[in-house]
């Protein structure tokens, strides 16, 4: 579903984000990406949904060179894929409703589908009764789970989450990532960026890690059965 072809993104300031990465995802895993911060975590993200694009190398989803799509074509990818964001990202002056009702208007749903896209998706983050609140009027946690909704409500193939949790407590966290598992359970495919060690060691997700913009682990290289990965040296 997801492949880096050693890929290598360079920045304008000469940084590297990504060093050479090479990896592979398949459709249905849960993935946690970690490592310190700038260890490029989320230029990886921003790769597979096409907010970046490779310096060298190829990224591949669905078969798709993302690097190479036309800029008129990222957004039909962009369907396909639900992201999160560390500050999740709302639209302030939209309610909620109006805010996960976005990717349904410009598919152009009728406004029945809308609504039933969008409270079922608000359901599914326990706030089906918030519909009429300003982003500025919840709390943080359901800021993010909002948010969570919004990537969701179109039934996305694949889920990118950037450190969803980083601004959270504990107890919402778990909340969070309890989302996170019932899309998967669902069959989407979740790739989840975190300095979260509680979430990593809790929950029983592949763990790719990164330093200085190369992959430097993977939880399951070790195992003979699964030829998912391959690890790029440093």
């Amino acid at each position: 579903m997801i492949q880096f072809l050693r890929v290598t993104r360079r920045f304008a300031s000469g940084q590297v984000g990504l060093d050479e990465v090479s990896l592979e995802i398949d459709a249905g895993e849960f993935i946690f990406i970690t490592g310190e911060s700038g260890a490029g975590k989320s230029t990886l993200l921003a790769l597979v949904y096409g907010a970046l694009s490779p310096t060298t190398g190829n990224v591949l989803v669905n078969g798709r060179n993302v690097g190479s799509l036309p800029r008129s074509k990222i957004p039909y990818l962009r369907r396909t894929i639900g992201v999160v964001f560390q500050n999740s990202g709302l639209i302030r002056r939209k309610t909620v409703y109006e805010n996960v009702a976005y990717l349904p208007q410009i598919l152009g749903l009728s406004a029945a589908e809308q609504r039933e896209k969008v409270y079922a998706a608000l359901d599914q983050v326990g706030l089906a009764d918030r519909g009429d609140a300003f982003p500025m009027q919840l709390s943080g946690g359901e800021q993010q789970r909002v948010a969570i909704a919004r990537a969701l409500v179109n039934e996305p193939a694949i889920v990118l989450a950037d450190e969803p949790t980083g601004n959270l407590d504990p107890e919402l966290s778990e909340r969070i990532f309890e989302l996170f598992t019932a899309a998967n359970e669902r069959g989407a495919t979740v790739v989840v960026a975190t300095h979260d060690p509680h979430a990593i060691e809790r929950l029983p997700a592949r763990v790719l890690r990164l330093h200085q913009g190369q992959l430097i682990a993977d939880s399951e290289r070790q195992s003979a059965t699964s030829p998912r990965a391959v690890v790029a040296e440093p």
